[in-house]
C-alpha cells in the first residue's frame, strides 16, 4: 500500500517587512550621522571631534585644545609654550615674544 502524501497547504504567506538593526551601522569612532536616511557617516571636521560610537554630531575641541585633522576621535591638548584662546580650533597658538606658558592645555 502505497503512503498517500502528507496533507498541507503550500501557499506561502509574505512576511511582514521589519526593521532590523543588524542591518544599520553605527558611526565609528570619529564620524557622525546627523540626518536619518544617510548612506554613509561624516568624517569629524578639522577643529571638531566624534569620541563614540554612533554618534549624531561632531564636538568641538575646548579651549586648551585642538584638532588637526579629518576624522578624529580625541582633542590634543595645548603643548607646553602654546595656547588655545578659542573652541574648535584646528592648532595651537605660540606664545609671543617675551611670554611664555609653563603648562599644557593653557586657554589664555
Amino acid at each position: 500500500v502505497a503512503a498517500s502524501p502528507p496533507k498541507h497547504s503550500a501557499k506561502a504567506r509574505a512576511q511582514p517587512t521589519t526593521r532590523d538593526d543588524d542591518d544599520e551601522t553605527p558611526a565609528a569612532l570619529g564620524s557622525y550621522v546627523s540626518t536619518t536616511g544617510q548612506s554613509a557617516a561624516l568624517l569629524a571636521g578639522v577643529g571638531h571631534y566624534v569620541p563614540v560610537t554612533g554618534a549624531s554630531s561632531q564636538t568641538p575641541a575646548a579651549a586648551g585644545y585642538f584638532v588637526s585633522v579629518q576624522g578624529a576621535s580625541t582633542q590634543t591638548a595645548a603643548p607646553v609654550g602654546y595656547f588655545v584662546a578659542g573652541t574648535g580650533q584646528a592648532a595651537a597658538t605660540p606664545a609671543a615674544l617675551g611670554r611664555y606658558v609653563a603648562f599644557t592645555a593653557a586657554a589664555m
